[in-house]
């Protein structure tokens, strides 16, 4: 309903436009969008987050200048032809490319009625601070609206609406709207010397691409490497996997009950996948021992968050994780390990890890033990709070749990604890 939605009101205002047409030259109906276009595809190329399909493409710097100075049906028929060749029909169903084209379409057509009349009204010099603020807000609701649309599609079709989703758009609003300064550059360029001097300007702008793309080209790194390693640690050892997953659950709870910024949550829910990475050098028969560990055992388990440390640290990708790795079996009361950090020298990410890492290992069940209710693992938490545990942390924990599965835990399905 919402993409049919989007494609109608595209249409509609697409022949509103059209009956508002005034005659207008050839140049200026054919060859100056011809030229946006052209100068739009030169720029850009679709670049997709690989962690949630995300994709984006740096367009504002041709965008802006075409919603300010084409005609509103012009400046549509831009958008639609841009989008058309940078998306990557390949991996899109025909809905899907339909719908891109039509909101690319509609957005920049609605905010170039949005320029003339406003312009028409104001009366703007160039030179004015009005002129300038007015251009940046057409650049803002061109980056909020291009990059709005499909993420909201993108949550009706997944039908979830969580923090990495979010962080994810984030990250793409934030380069989006960096890059509305030399959508600014291009508009003044264009108003002195036209389509040639927009031309040379977008060429240097080129070079600036790599930089703008770095963010994405890290994030698909990551999460390509990610995805690779999670795999190998799933044949090696699948109850270490889910273990994991079910980690992450539980430390967006508290992230977002702590109400952390979607960022630090999900960089703590990505930390709750690489938090027993250390794991991989233990032997196996180790990790699943059916029965009680003997002391030197228990020790050789232990090393597992030093070797983690050392397995990762010198890489780039891990550096912000590193703490999470080697600290979040350290305790309050200084009794923890691999060295003994106590309060509030342990990172607090270490600290919300150590947590959710240990209410899942009470209530899952393994080979040699029933896991514990919900409700028993919380008395644990209470009773090793201040201990063992942050009382702040397990506090807010405890209220989240209750927010999410009723005041006593009634709603705790405990096939959550095994899947």
């Amino acid at each position: 309903m919402y993409v049919y939605s989007i494609v109608t009101v595209f249409i509609t205002l697409s022949l509103y436009c059209f009956l508002d047409l005034e005659v207008i030259s050839v140049t200026n109906l054919f060859l100056l969008p011809l030229s946006f276009i052209l100068l739009s595809i030169m720029l850009n190329k679709d670049f997709v987050l690989i962690e949630n399909s995300i994709s984006t493409s740096i367009t504002i710097p041709i965008s802006l200048p075409a919603i300010v100075f084409l005609d509103p049906l012009l400046a549509g028929l831009y958008g639609v032809i841009t989008e058309f060749f940078m998306i990557n029909r390949s991996r899109k169903s025909l809905i899907k490319v339909v719908f891109n084209v039509s909101a690319t379409g509609l957005v920049v057509m609605l905010l170039a009625i949005l320029a003339q009349k406003g312009f028409a009204v104001g009366e703007f010099n160039i030179f004015s601070s009005a002129y300038f603020l007015y251009i940046i807000v057409l650049g803002m609701m061109y980056s909020v609206l291009s990059n709005g649309l499909p993420f909201l599609a993108m949550l009706l079709q997944n039908q979830r609406f969580d923090s990495q989703s979010i962080s994810a758009f984030s990250a793409t609003l934030k380069t989006s709207s960096i890059t509305i300064f030399l959508g600014l550059i291009n508009v003044f360029v264009y108003h002195h010397f036209g389509i040639i001097g927009m031309a040379i300007s977008t060429f240097l702008m080129i070079f600036v691409k790599p930089t703008i793309h770095f963010r994405y080209i890290l994030n698909n790194e990551m999460a390509t490497f990610t995805q690779f390693v999670l795999h190998v640690i799933k044949l090696y050892d699948p109850i270490t996997h889910s273990h994991s997953e079910r980690v992450k659950n539980w430390t967006i709870i508290i992230g977002k009950e702590m109400k952390l910024s979607n960022k630090e949550i999900h960089e703590l829910s990505q930390a709750a996948s690489w938090h027993d990475i250390g794991k991989i050098e233990i032997p196996n028969e180790l990790i699943n021992k059916a029965g009680k560990l003997t002391e030197e055992e228990f020790d050789i388990i232990k090393s597992h968050p030093e070797k983690g440390f050392l397995l990762v640290k010198d890489m780039h990708f891990f550096k912000k994780y590193l703490p999470v790795i080697r600290y979040h079996h350290e305790r309050m009361d200084g009794k923890g390990y691999p060295l003994g950090l106590k309060g509030k020298e342990i990172p607090l990410h270490a600290r919300i890890m150590c947590v959710a890492d240990s209410f899942d290992a009470m209530t899952s069940r393994r080979s040699y033990k029933q896991g514990m209710s919900m409700a028993e693992a919380v008395e644990e938490l209470k009773r090793c709070s201040g201990t063992q545990f942050d009382p702040g942390i397990v506090e807010v924990f405890i209220r989240a749990l209750q927010k999410e599965y009723g005041i006593h835990f009634e709603g705790w399905d405990k096939q959550v604890s095994n899947f």
